[in-house]
C-alpha cells in the first residue's frame, strides 16, 4: 500500500509539470522483459515535448521465480529536461514490496542535489545532458558519460561490437543495441544470467 502511494505520488508530481503547458509532441515505446525463454513482464517508455521542455518516463513490471522464490519487481523513472539539460528526475525501484532504490535529482543553481534511499545527499558540480533514460529514445553517438537516474551516479559509457555499455555501482553490466538509430535491445548481465529487454 505504501509503495503504491509512493508510485502514485511520483506520477502526480511529474504529470503536473507536464500538464502545466500543452504537450506538442508525444512518443511511446514498448518492450518485453525476458530471461532465457521466459517472458517476465513489460517496460513502457514515454516522451513528451513542449517547446524546450522534454519529459521522459519509464515504467516496468516483471514477475518470475528465482531459486523457488517468487520475485515481483516494479520500476519507475521520470526525468525532465530543459534546453537539453536535466532539471529533475525521480527513480523508484521496488522488489517484493521492498524499496531498493529511491533517488531524487534536482538542479540547484547550476549544480545537482542528489537524494538517495540511504539519505546521504551528494552534489554533482557539472552539467548533466546525457542520462540512461535518454538512451531509450536516442542513440548516444559520441557520448562518453551518462548519468544514472536510479543510482545518482555519472557512469563511463563504452561502445564496442555494436553495443553501448556501462556498469552500475554494484558491478552489473548493461548493454544497449540500436538498429538504424532506434533502440532494439537492452541486456543486463546478472549473477543468474542475462535479462533481456526487447522492443516490440
Amino acid at each position: 500500500m505504501k509503495n503504491n502511494l509512493i508510485l502514485s505520488t511520483v506520477f502526480i508530481l511529474f504529470n503536473s509539470m507536464i500538464n502545466a503547458n500543452s504537450v506538442k509532441s508525444e512518443k511511446s515505446l514498448s518492450f518485453k522483459i525476458s530471461y532465457k525463454s521466459f517472458d517476465l513482464g513489460y517496460l513502457k517508455a514515454s516522451q513528451s515535448i513542449n517547446n524546450n521542455t522534454h519529459t521522459l518516463s519509464l515504467h516496468g513490471k516483471a514477475e518470475g521465480d528465482l531459486f523457488f522464490k517468487k520475485i515481483i519487481s516494479e520500476n519507475t523513472i521520470c526525468s525532465i529536461f530543459e534546453k537539453n539539460e536535466l532539471v529533475a528526475s525521480k527513480a523508484l525501484f521496488i522488489r517484493n514490496g521492498k524499496t531498493l532504490n529511491n533517488t531524487l535529482t534536482k538542479q540547484l543553481n547550476g549544480d545537482y542535489l542528489i537524494e538517495t534511499i540511504d539519505q546521504k545527499n551528494t552534489f554533482v558540480k557539472q552539467t548533466i545532458d546525457h542520462t540512461v533514460l535518454q538512451m531509450y529514445f536516442n542513440e548516444p553517438k559520441g557520448v562518453k558519460y551518462v548519468y544514472s537516474e536510479a543510482w545518482g551516479k555519472i557512469l563511463p559509457l563504452n561502445y564496442e561490437s555494436n553495443y553501448y555499455s556501462f556498469k552500475i555501482p554494484d558491478g552489473t553490466e548493461c548493454l544497449f543495441k540500436y538498429l538504424n538509430g532506434v533502440l532494439s535491445e537492452v541486456i543486463t548481465k546478472t549473477i543468474i544470467g542475462e535479462i533481456k529487454i526487447t522492443k516490440i
